[in-house]
């Protein structure tokens, strides 16, 4: 049976600047934006018809990206398109880490392929932009800063960063459309320090750290702990993306007391960022 499995990773941005909004309603912003590790796995399958399961009920059928990148690409195709479709997520939802984004971009990828690479790679580009800010990056997975929504490349970076990043994040999420509508222009705080030879730094951050406490409380207590370079919230959270100044053996430890004192449900993981060097 002809099928198709994809790893669909996330992103992380190392800086996010909000440049003000264009005429249509959107804010321009200039980004920073690295793959991560952390993947959730596609697996697309020919079929009788069109099937779509996930393994987190919170992900309903019709009612997300990799539906939507789905009919948008049967529309742009002329024809119907029967396929099982499996999505085991790992990537938290409403994290600020572009899982929902990032399956998009893989079943463009995934039904490009089997439909005989129908599509050039710069018809399944406007198709991402069409479907949403981050989802062009995530077909090719390129480090650089982007422009505009962040779906388009301004400067491609090669990455060789090894260091590792704690990702936390709490019980709730953040939808991206209430992190921009609590942007603060004078909340800007740029962040002295680098990783991976970027200026830390994220606009959206003072506007979703005076709502969600919680979140401003875990970060003040992150910073105080050994080894912690900077804190910075990732994308429109509600993850937090701790970096370390070394290779740090305590990192699990780190997590754990992190749960032991806050919040025994929080989410964790330990990533790098992703080379897709040849």
């Amino acid at each position: 049976m002809q099928e198709f499995l994809l790893l669909s990773r996330a992103k992380l941005n190392l800086s996010l600047q909000i440049l003000g909004l264009s005429d249509n309603g959107f804010h321009e912003v200039k980004t920073f934006l690295v793959p991560l590790s952390l993947a959730d796995e596609l697996r697309v399958e020919v079929s009788d018809s069109w099937k779509f399961s996930c393994n987190q009920i919170s992900l309903p059928e019709g009612m997300n990206l990799v539906e939507s990148a789905a009919r948008l690409f049967e529309k742009k195709r002329g024809k119907s398109l029967n396929y099982r479709v499996s999505l085991k997520k790992n990537i938290p939802i409403a994290a600020g880490l572009g899982g929902g984004s990032s399956n998009a971009a893989s079943i463009l990828l995934a039904l490009n392929h089997l439909e005989g690479k129908w599509f050039s790679d710069e018809d399944l580009e406007l198709m991402a932009q069409e479907l949403g800010a981050d989802v062009a990056f995530f077909l090719n997975n390129q480090a650089g800063w982007y422009g505009g929504r962040g779906d388009f490349l301004l400067e491609k970076i090669d990455i060789s960063e090894k260091r590792k990043i704690l990702l936390i994040k709490p019980s709730f999420g953040i939808l991206a459309s209430e992190a921009y509508r609590l942007f603060q222009a004078d909340g800007k705080k740029e962040i002295t320090c680098e990783f991976a030879g970027v200026r830390l730094q994220n606009d959206l951050e003072a506007g979703v750290l005076s709502k969600y406490l919680f979140l401003q409380v875990l970060k003040d207590w992150l910073l105080m702990q050994k080894g912690v370079l900077a804190v910075l919230l990732a994308g429109s959270g509600s993850t937090l993306a701790v970096f370390l100044k070394d290779e740090m053996e305590e990192i699990d430890s780190l997590l754990a007391e992190a749960r032991s004192k806050f919040d025994k449900d929080l989410w964790g993981d330990i990533v790098h960022i992703f080379s897709n060097e040849k």
